[in-house]
């Protein structure tokens, strides 16, 4: 870094991060997509966002860390069984029919969290997906969605970083989600601790 240059800012989000099984059904759903224009997801960089913060100046790491600490994410299965599309971007996703309340109650109370840290929704309504395909144009697939049953087990504060045009995403810290009758009783499921 040049001497008086600004310090370099780190593109985050909050995101529920899969396991390894679940990647590789993802990956299997994503074959599923072949012969579509477009850019196929890599396997590494599946995950669902939760909040996307953007870019990030270094000194806000230790506060976004911190709600993370006080945050609980009920442990829950989602099934995502729907292809989707943004059309702006021109992303394909699988995404849930039916979104759990514990998801919602969760994405509402990690927003609540980030509100007073000077955080903003980037988008009005809440769109539970997992891109598997970019720069897709209009396409669609032509088949029916494949059922994934994704055991949410984790979610993370992640960083995307960029090498010779391609994202990697790389999680700065995760947390467990926790069986609902583990949850400490001071702290409601999906939410911060009542004060």
């Amino acid at each position: 870094m040049r001497v008086g240059a600004a310090p370099e800012r780190l593109r985050l989000f909050f995101a529920l991060w899969p396991a390894e099984d679940t990647r590789r059904s993802l990956a299997h759903a994503a074959r599923g997509l072949r012969g579509l224009p477009g850019r196929a997801v890599p396997p590494a960089n599946y995950h669902l966002t939760l909040a996307f913060l953007s870019d990030v100046a270094p000194e806000h790491l230790t506060a976004l860390r911190g709600l993370g600490n006080r945050l609980t994410l009920p442990a829950f299965t989602l099934t995502l069984d729907r292809w989707g599309r943004f059309p702006g971007p021109a992303v394909l996703w699988l995404g849930p029919s039916a979104v759990p309340p514990a998801l919602m109650a969760f994405e509402q109370a990690l927003w609540a969290g980030l509100a007073p840290l000077g955080f903003r929704r980037d988008h009005p309504q809440f769109v539970p997906h997992v891109t598997l395909r970019r720069r897709a144009g209009g396409s669609e697939p032509g088949h029916p969605a494949p059922v994934v049953r994704w055991r949410v087990g984790s979610w993370a504060l992640v960083r995307s970083t960029r090498d010779t045009g391609a994202s990697t995403y790389t999680p700065e810290c995760a947390w467990p989600a926790v069986p609902i009758s583990a949850a400490p009783p001071d702290l409601p499921a999906a939410g911060l601790p009542d004060s």
